[in-house]
């Protein structure tokens, strides 16, 4: 499912015995009771073997989002040097227009690299597609085994890796959809703003040499915001899940 389906989650879905909520009464409880109870080293066996994977995923999905809170950040700081480059080479004058042809080619490879950074973070959203679908692991089945083999002890395990998971999920989603927000407010307005500025339909002619400062320095701002507030976000990610880790 795509983040355009993510909606598809709120749907009513018809679950299997063990992926209820609650295991109180149902046909076939009497059933996977006994079914447990047949072999109990190997059914502990088999949930621990779960969790141990479950950790795992959680792991790799976590290592998976911060790489990309790196990538986003690396490309954020990068557009930032750049326009700021390009707006130490015009006229320091608040007021000044001009004929800015000369300017023309360096603002031209800024767009560039706009598109080009525009790419890296359609990309990004790509990748991050997979965590808008659902996460089959459900620790309410570990407390329904425990409550059959207390001697189990995975229900609390469960519980935290349920969390743990359904956080970097969700860390992730956001990440999808700021980095969305940030293409649509920032990186699209600059590149029509600078456009205008610039006065590209003139041929420069009467480059705002100021204006284009002005939202040189307002990208700056925004892209260091962009890559600061992520980098917060990746280690408090981190933090979270490693002081859930070490809870009893």
């Amino acid at each position: 499912m795509s983040k355009s389906d993510k909606d598809l989650e709120s749907r009513t879905v018809a679950k299997s015995p063990l992926q209820q909520s609650s295991f109180v009464f149902f046909p076939e409880e009497e059933k996977i009771r006994k079914e447990l109870l047949k072999n109990p080293e190997l059914t502990l066996q088999a949930a621990n073997n779960a969790l141990a994977d479950q950790q795992k995923k959680v792991e790799k999905r976590k290592a998976f989002l911060q790489g990309c809170y790196q990538t986003a950040q690396q490309t954020a700081q990068a557009l930032s040097a750049a326009a700021v480059s390009f707006a130490q080479k015009l006229p320091q004058s608040v007021f000044g227009v001009g004929d800015g042809s000369a300017f023309l080619l360096p603002l031209d490879l800024l767009f560039e690299k706009m598109r080009a950074a525009e790419c890296v973070f359609d990309e990004l959203i790509l990748k991050l597609d997979p965590f808008w679908q659902p996460d089959q692991f459900d620790p309410s089945r570990f407390a329904f085994l425990e409550s059959i083999l207390p001697q189990a002890n995975v229900a609390n395990q469960a519980e935290r890796l349920g969390q743990n998971g359904n956080r970097v999920q969700n860390c992730a989603r956001e990440f999808s959809e700021q980095i969305d927000s940030f293409l649509s407010t920032v990186i699209q307005p600059f590149v029509t703003k600078a456009a205008s500025a610039a006065d590209l339909d003139g041929e420069g002619a009467n480059m705002r040499f100021g204006k284009l400062c002005a939202l040189c320095g307002e990208w700056q701002s925004a892209a260091a915001r962009f890559a600061g507030e992520w980098e917060k976000r990746s280690q408090k990610l981190e933090s979270d899940l490693t002081e859930r880790k070490a809870k009893p």
